[in-house]
């Protein structure tokens, strides 16, 4: 099963998964509150929503604290140097 992510502490652990993503009912009982809630059956699926989900993420730490949205960009461009082979880019 799918999962989009988790969120764990010590009472416990809770997910959001393809039984929320494939859902039809009005109701989202998991750790997403609803923003993945039926996205499978959605123009642009699972992906499109996680995409809009970590854009307005990001337009909000940077309006709210620009430094980690920094932080997060160098990290992100970092891994992505990381993943290119010898020689630039693929």
């Amino acid at each position: 099963m799918t999962t989009v992510f988790t969120l764990g502490n010590s009472d416990g652990e809770r997910r959001c998964t393809a039984a929320c993503h494939d859902a039809t009912g009005p109701v989202c009982a998991c750790l997403c509150g609803g923003r993945f809630h039926g996205a499978a059956r959605k123009p642009g699926g699972v992906e499109e929503a996680l995409q809009e989900a970590g854009e307005q993420f990001l337009a909000s730490l940077k309006a709210e604290d620009p430094e980690s949205y920094h932080a997060i960009l160098r990290a992100v461009d970092r891994q992505r140097q990381l993943a290119l082979p010898m020689g630039g880019a693929r």
